[in-house]
């Protein structure tokens, strides 16, 4: 669909961005499911999908709702790692 060369320009642009961020604390370490969705670009739905599959991983937190690493999150989207 796109140059390789054009998405790992955007994908760099986008890291950038979101390490700046993650440094002056406006993302947290973790995020709940529908901050999550808004994050990555997805809705609730597609999410739900995500999380359900079996390579996906999570924090799940005693008494509180599931969260999800930020970090692991940005790594995800670059094709890093599969969490």
């Amino acid at each position: 669909m796109f140059a390789p060369e054009f998405t790992d320009k955007i994908a760099d642009q986008v890291i950038e961005v979101v390490e700046k961020k993650l440094e002056q604390k406006q993302l947290p370490p973790t995020l709940n499911g529908t901050d999550a969705a808004k994050f990555i670009g997805v809705s609730s739905s597609k999410f739900n999908e995500i999380i359900h599959m079996d390579d996906f991983q999570f924090v799940k937190i005693k008494g509180i709702s599931s969260r999800y690493s930020t970090a692991n999150l940005i790594k995800w989207i670059n094709g890093e790692r599969r969490i």
